[in-house]
């Protein structure tokens, strides 16, 4: 997957066209909102990026669930207080995710 991700950065097409005012002066980039979805539903780069998505969130589930199990037998903490601090480390994977980080 990571070398796919490679290849695909260096396709002409993923790379940066330039300023984006100027892009939208020249009316090389669309303004609007259906417009700009419309863009993003057909270019193939957006279905990768979103199947690349979710395969490392359903890992981040599976080292999440571990983590309570690690904290409990190598640390010493109760389960409830293991499955506090694994659900601590899955909330602020999601909170990244949901204000742009990975």
């Amino acid at each position: 997957m990571a070398a796919a991700t490679e290849v695909l950065c260096f396709y002409p097409p993923a790379k940066s066209q330039g300023d984006i005012a100027q892009l939208i002066k020249q009316g090389e980039v669309p303004v609007e909102a259906s417009a700009s979805f419309k863009a993003a539903a057909g270019n193939y780069m957006s279905y990768i990026m979103a199947i690349q998505c979710a395969a490392s969130f359903g890992v981040e589930l599976v080292v999440f669930n571990m983590a309570a199990s690690y904290f409990h037998d190598d640390f010493g903490a109760n389960v409830v207080e293991a499955g506090k601090i694994a659900m601590l480390c899955g909330v602020r994977k999601g909170v990244k995710r949901c204000v742009g980080s990975d």
